[in-house]
């Protein structure tokens, strides 16, 4: 599992996760992503999720997390890149809206 955050000098963020989003892997980002924004607050949350190889309701609850976070203080929030198994563990939660109803995932 590898995560990478860049921030912009106007505070937009760039996340890039690699390997599994699942119960295992979560609490660590979580923790660390939740440290990051407390020190510095988002404008805007871009979520890479090409690297994502499986999923689980953990990571969905993540994004949750995190995009009403960013949203709740004014930020805009976005997901990207997000595979067709990512995109259905977001339907089957309902929650493709996250990802702005499957308008800014790349399919290829």
């Amino acid at each position: 599992m590898a995560i990478r955050v860049d921030w912009n000098e106007d505070g937009a963020v760039s996340i890039a996760i690699q390997g599994r989003l699942d119960l295992e892997t979560v609490p660590g980002i979580r923790k660390g992503l939740l440290k990051a924004f407390k020190k510095r607050r988002p404008t805007e949350v871009v979520v890479d999720l090409a690297g994502i190889e499986r999923m689980d309701t953990a990571g969905v609850a993540l994004l949750v997390e995190l995009r009403n976070l960013v949203t709740g203080k004014g930020g805009a929030w976005r997901l990207e890149k997000a595979s067709d198994a990512v995109m259905k563990m977001l339907e089957l939660a309902r929650l493709d809206v996250l990802a702005d109803a499957g308008a800014n995932h790349g399919r290829g």
